[in-house]
C-alpha cells in the first residue's frame, strides 16, 4: 500500500479484520475453558511447576482429546503461537507505549521517537521477571494471571478512550448501545480485578 502510494484508511476492510480476529479469538477462548474444565479439573491433573514439563503436559492433554495423530500439528501450532507472540510483544509493545507515553504527556510528534529506549526498557524488565520468577513455574503464573487482571480494566479504559476522543472521526466513533456496553464491560473487568486481588491477599 505505500508503494502504490495509498495510504488512505478503508473503515470496513479494518472492522472486518477486527470481527474476524475477534471471532476467532472467542472461539479459541471457549475451546481453552472447556478443554481446562474436561480435561484439567475433572481428571484431577496437576500442572506441573515446572515450565519444560508444563509444555509437555499441555501437549499430552491436545493429544489424549483429539489423538495422537495430532501431535505434530500441535507442537508446530505451539511453536508458531509463541514466536509470533513473542514478535508482537518486541515489536508492538514498545511502540503503544511510546505513543501512549506521547498523548498522555503532550509529546509533540516531531520529536525523535523513544522506540529504542521502550524496547531496551522491555527486555530489561522482562529479563528482571524471568530471572526472578521462572525458577517456579506456578509463581510466573500467578504473576502473569495477576498482571493480567489488574491491567485489563486500565487497558479497556484507555481504549475506550481512545476511540471516543476528538481524534477519531464522529462517524467511526461507537454508538451509545456500544458506549453503555463498554462502560459495563469496564465496570465488569474491574469487579473481576477486584475480587481476584481479595482472593489472592486473603
Amino acid at each position: 500500500r505505500r508503494r502504490s502510494g495509498d495510504t488512505g484508511f478503508d473503515y470496513q476492510r479494518s472492522l472486518s479484520d477486527l470481527r474476524i480476529g475477534y471471532s476467532l479469538a472467542l472461539i479459541l477462548a471457549i475451546c481453552f475453558v472447556v478443554m481446562g474444565t474436561a480435561v484439567l479439573f475433572q481428571t484431577d491433573r496437576v500442572v506441573p511447576a515446572n515450565a519444560g514439563a508444563f509444555a509437555t503436559e499441555l501437549l499430552s492433554i491436545f493429544t489424549t482429546v483429539i489423538g495422537n495423530w495430532s501431535y505434530p500439528i500441535i507442537a508446530a501450532a505451539a511453536i508458531a503461537v509463541m514466536w509470533s507472540t513473542q514478535i508482537a510483544l518486541l515489536d508492538a509493545l514498545p511502540r503503544v507505549s511510546e505513543r501512549l507515553f506521547g498523548v498522555m504527556t503532550g509529546r509533540s510528534d516531531d520529536k525523535p521517537t523513544l522506540y529504542t529506549q521502550f524496547l531496551i526498557l522491555q527486555v530489561v524488565g522482562v529479563s528482571i521477571i524471568l530471572l526472578f520468577l521462572m525458577s517456579g513455574f506456578g509463581t510466573f503464573i500467578n504473576f502473569a494471571t495477576s498482571t493480567g487482571f489488574i491491567a485489563g480494566p486500565a487497558i479497556a479504559y484507555y481504549n475506550y478512550r481512545a476511540v471516543t476522543s476528538s481524534e477519531v472521526s464522529a462517524e467511526f466513533r461507537p454508538n451509545q448501545t456500544l458506549i453503555i456496553w463498554s462502560w459495563l464491560s469496564i465496570i465488569s473487568l474491574t469487579a473481576f480485578a477486584v475480587v481476584y486481588i481479595y482472593l489472592r491477599v486473603t
